[in-house]
């Protein structure tokens, strides 16, 4: 009867101790990295280079506020050319069980072009102070970016980030 009991006490502060998530467990500063991606571009894609499927990553810093708008600077580096982004906008939702979305607005800095709108699926690791990412749409009509992220916090505090 005694390891029952025990059994049944273990079994709930287990359940009790289950992490929960929400906007304030993704609050702050982050460390950005795409790689390894890969872009397909589909003929008549605005982006210039041949169709076909090219290597490509990201690197940047990015923030999301307390209320759950994500900031910061991505580099881009694909089908030999280096494209600078300024996140211009977006929102993040983050659910109970530590996933989520990632909507952006990147505008590729220096150029009169419209933001691209991006949407990612996220999973929250709170202890481990790190956002995983896959892009599910890159908003760029003939090409799209095929890539897992890792983000790491490297401040609980956001912060404004330009390069």
């Amino acid at each position: 009867m005694k390891r029952i009991l025990l059994l049944i006490l273990g079994l709930g502060a287990t359940a009790a101790a289950q992490r929960e998530c929400n906007l304030a467990s993704v609050v702050g500063t982050y460390g950005v990295f795409y790689s390894p991606g890969w872009t397909a571009i589909a003929p008549g894609s605005p982006v210039p280079a041949p169709p076909g499927v090219y290597p490509g990553v990201y690197m940047g810093v990015m923030s999301i506020d307390y209320n759950g708008k994500p900031s910061g600077a991505q580099t881009m580096v694909t089908v030999g050319a280096i494209f600078n982004f300024q996140v211009v906008g977006g929102k993040v939702e983050i659910n109970s069980d530590c996933t989520g979305t990632l909507q952006t607005r990147l505008k590729v800095k220096g150029t009169n072009e419209p933001p691209i709108e991006t949407v990612e699926r996220i999973i929250v690791l709170p202890d481990q102070r790190e956002i995983y990412t896959i892009t599910t749409d890159t908003g760029v009509a003939g090409s799209q970016y095929i890539g897992l992220g890792v983000w790491k916090r490297i401040s609980h505090v956001p912060a404004t980030a330009n390069w």
